[in-house]
């Protein structure tokens, strides 16, 4: 990965990790190898979006939102059931 797209990086692989990346096939012509050349990288284990949403769960528990004490009790049966009807609409008989 060149350095211009590794500043975009959000994830720091370590030696040993599963990536994914989204690359380029291209041609060295000095010595006729084949190389990779990247463009994006992450984490293979769980994507992006999974990563976000477990840090907002940990902020948000930390905060004390998921505590025992900010839930209500649950109504096992309701009482009052309504219903909205529309007022009937008298028909027109002429033409």
């Amino acid at each position: 990965m060149f350095k211009n797209r590794n500043h975009y990086l959000n994830y720091q692989p370590k030696n040993g990790d599963k990536v994914r990346v989204r690359a380029k096939v291209s041609l060295y012509p000095g010595r006729g190898d084949y190389q990779l050349i990247c463009d994006y990288m992450e984490d293979a284990g769980i994507g992006s979006l999974q990563q976000a949403y477990e840090a907002l769960k940990l902020q948000l528990q930390r905060q004390g939102l998921f505590d025992q004490s900010h839930k209500r009790p649950y109504r096992s049966s309701q009482n009052v059931l309504g219903l909205l009807l529309p007022q009937p609409v008298p028909r027109s008989t002429t033409f």
